[in-house]
């Protein structure tokens, strides 16, 4: 989506679509793609999101943010119990606990 000059916003809402309609298996592929660009900083920055701060430097651990925010509240929410309990959806969260 070229709008959004930022793969996640994107992703974002292909994932509230697969989460919403219980597709674990796209809901693991979206999420691997979404956790991917968040390291890619250049292109948050390119964000129509971020427009408005484009005279500000970004935080170098932003992205990393999101993603720790967006893991925890799958960890947490109830509606997202069907994709806890997926073994590849553990490896996601193995793995990237492993990058700290």
């Amino acid at each position: 989506m070229e709008i959004y000059r930022w793969d996640y916003s994107g992703l974002a809402l292909e994932f509230t679509v697969a989460m919403e309609e219980k597709d674990a298996d796209r809901c693991v592929e979206i999420l691997r793609e979404m956790l991917d660009s968040l390291s890619r900083r250049s292109e948050m920055e390119k964000s129509i999101l971020f427009t408005h701060i484009a005279t500000k430097e970004m935080d170098p651990d932003f992205g990393k943010q999101i993603a720790e925010a967006l893991l925890m509240a799958i960890e947490r929410d109830d509606q997202y119990q069907f994709l806890r309990e997926r073994e590849d959806f553990q490896e996601i969260l193995a793995g990237y606990a492993r990058k700290d």
